[in-house]
């Protein structure tokens, strides 16, 4: 009966979301390690470790991890049915005892890799990122901002509810001039990109620019809304995609270029986003080169894409994706040789990291200074 009790007090995650983010693939991309080595990626090791090692690795705490060698140790304290690791890897850990949870991980090319820790169900702890020697550095965030973010909501005529855009401007912005501009998907979960761009443009790493933070769609149960509005082609989109280019060709862009000092030069143009955002801004770049021909797309794997690569005029690419999240990582590179093929000038840029803000945020800021540093006159 005890042992009844004891279970039903378990915390337990919805299926779906163990489904989606933790046990299937292309997010869950764990598997055990083969006798041969892997070229690239992780696999995952038996634990190897007693209830006793693991509380003392915990020390008191719920959460802890170190590197042993090529391998990447996390082992956790939660009271729960299952306890999955997120979010460069993912996928359920292995039960040592009682509430105690382990995974160990060969991960190739461990130096360069970039590693955000989190174990699910939460513990209501911040996450922690391990960052290899030669791993991107992480960004160092403002405190406090010196220029501006202005939130507007859009009573649209395209959409189908009103939609919320951030748009920061610089440090000492003036509104007689014109600024370099990044159209940003899923603005909702880049809230703090300012806060990590402006500390490059005070130390003149990045110039003085202006960010747009589109809102994604919110999905409903019946629905996936951010995908029907990002991935050009998705079965029932329901007309959602050209809904959101128009939004954004005939709301946002002569709004912001009306009141924010944004760039009518496509030269001083940037879309992008991450995963279906990052297909979002590719088919931008296709269907629109006049207006897009600089894009920073990151993490991959949407191929509708690529209908429009040989036909479009030339656009600028520079595109990222994770060893860690093979799927992703896969179409990025296969779509920088289409393009490549197309006659696009592509830049890639690739990481041991995997589907994560943690290094999207970093990578972002490699494209923006890869752009600015080769612009094109």
């Amino acid at each position: 009966m005890l042992a009844v009790l004891a279970l039903a007090a378990m915390v337990t995650m919805p299926s779906a979301e163990r489904h989606a983010y933790y046990e299937e693939p292309e997010q869950n991309t764990l598997h055990d390690c083969r006798s041969t080595p892997e070229p690239y990626g992780e696999c995952r090791l038996p634990p190897d470790l007693t209830a006793q090692d693991v509380e003392a690795r915990l020390a008191g705490n719920d959460t802890a991890w170190w590197r042993d060698g090529d391998q990447f140790v996390v082992v956790a304290r939660r009271d729960t049915d299952q306890a999955f690791l997120c979010c460069a890897a993912r996928g359920p850990m292995d039960h040592v005892e009682g509430n105690l949870w382990a995974m160990r991980l060969r991960i190739v090319d461990l130096d360069r890799a970039t590693i955000d820790v989190s174990v699910r169900p939460g513990s209501g702890k911040t996450w922690e990122v391990y960052r290899g020697p030669g791993a991107p550095a992480g960004l160092a965030a403002a405190n406090a901002l010196q220029g501006n973010v202005h939130v507007q909501t859009i009573q649209s005529r395209f959409l189908d509810a009103p939609r919320d855009v951030a748009v920061y401007t610089p440090p000492g912005f003036d509104p007689a001039k014109t600024y370099p501009v990044v159209y940003l998907a899923d603005g909702d979960l880049r809230l703090d990109t300012p806060f990590q761009i402006e500390p490059l443009i005070l130390k003149g790493e990045l110039p003085p620019m202006v960010l747009v933070e589109l809102w994604s769609g919110q999905s409903k149960s019946d629905h996936d809304l951010r995908a029907q509005e990002y991935l050009e082609g998705w079965p029932n989109g329901g007309g959602y995609f050209l809904k959101h280019e128009s939004f954004l060709l005939n709301e946002v862009m002569p709004y912001v270029e009306r009141n924010f000092g944004a760039s009518t030069d496509p030269r001083d143009r940037i879309v992008t986003g991450f995963s279906s955002g990052g297909a979002w801004a590719i088919s931008m770049g296709l269907r629109h080169p006049g207006l897009f021909p600089n894009v920073i797309a990151q993490s991959l794997v949407w191929r509708g894409v690529e209908k429009d690569l040989d036909t479009a005029g030339a656009t600028r690419f520079f595109l990222t994706a994770g060893t860690l999240e093979p799927v992703f990582y896969d179409e990025t590179l296969r779509f920088a040789d289409r393009a490549r093929a197309s006659g696009h000038d592509v830049k890639l840029a690739t990481t041991v990291s995997g589907h994560t803000l943690t290094i999207f945020q970093p990578m972002l800021v490699e494209g923006l200074k890869w752009f600015f540093a080769n612009r094109k006159n």
